[in-house]
């Protein structure tokens, strides 16, 4: 985008065709014209300000596959223990999307490591918002638009939140804030990001990879043409 160059010269000069008239002046009993302007822009920003507020609180279709009941269709034949070998075996294998409902029927049970299936269940909620599918040799995304796309993304941070509260060891505690840093730096966020995955250096302080890691978003902090060095494990399988 090229960049517009002030003309030179000092401020504009009134025409010397104007003479000594006096501005013009609204009519008796009338409103100004910049008044009438300024009442249509405070009603346009009142319909604007209602429109959005109606797209954001209306009822939204779930995204594909993020509202799946796990009491009905093939998940809900298997022993929650079954569901979960079959979710792990979907992950493995990219599609994330056939995962879902079968991680929902494994969480119906009693897992031996409860917040390794909400580590993984978000993980996976995570991936459907960048899974792609070839349709006709063209690769199409799994979800239609970004709101599907952010409404994963808030479910998969939910059940990384319980992941950590179930966590009981402090290396697992800082796999979860690892990952949640990682997704908040690639959508954007490259402070919170820093923020978390100094968090989990210090909630494990024995893991030096941790602490590597974090100075290299300090890196590109000060460097954003740089690409963290951090990687999100694409399966997002323990």
């Amino acid at each position: 985008m090229s960049r517009r160059v002030p003309q030179r010269g000092g401020r504009p000069r009134p025409s010397d065709h104007q003479g000594d008239r006096p501005p013009d002046r609204p009519a008796a009993g009338g409103r100004p014209a910049s008044g009438r302007a300024r009442w249509l822009l405070v009603i346009a920003a009142i319909v604007v300000i209602s429109l959005v507020a109606w797209l954001a609180l209306r009822p939204r279709p779930a995204p594909p596959g993020a509202g799946g009941d796990a009491t009905t269709g093939e998940a809900a034949a298997l022993s929650p223990e079954a569901a979960y070998e079959t979710a792990l075996r979907h992950s493995r294998a990219g599609r994330h999307e056939e995962s879902l409902p079968f991680y929902r029927r494994a969480l119906t049970g009693s897992p031996e490591n409860p917040w390794v299936v909400h580590y993984n269940f978000g993980g996976a909620l995570y991936n459907v918002g960048l899974e792609v599918r070839q349709r006709h040799g063209v690769a199409v995304p799994v979800v239609r638009s970004s709101i599907e796309r952010v409404a994963l993304m808030r479910e998969a941070l939910v059940e990384l939140d319980i992941a950590e509260r179930l966590a009981i060891t402090p290396r697992d505690r800082a796999t979860v804030i690892r990952a949640r840093g990682e997704r908040f730096q690639i959508w954007g966020f490259p402070w919170e990001g820093f923020v978390l995955l100094r968090q989990a250096q210090w909630t494990d302080p024995a893991s030096t990879e941790l602490g590597r890691i974090a100075d290299g978003y300090v890196l590109v902090l000060e460097h954003p043409e740089r690409r963290p060095t951090a990687n999100v494990d694409p399966a997002g399988v323990r």
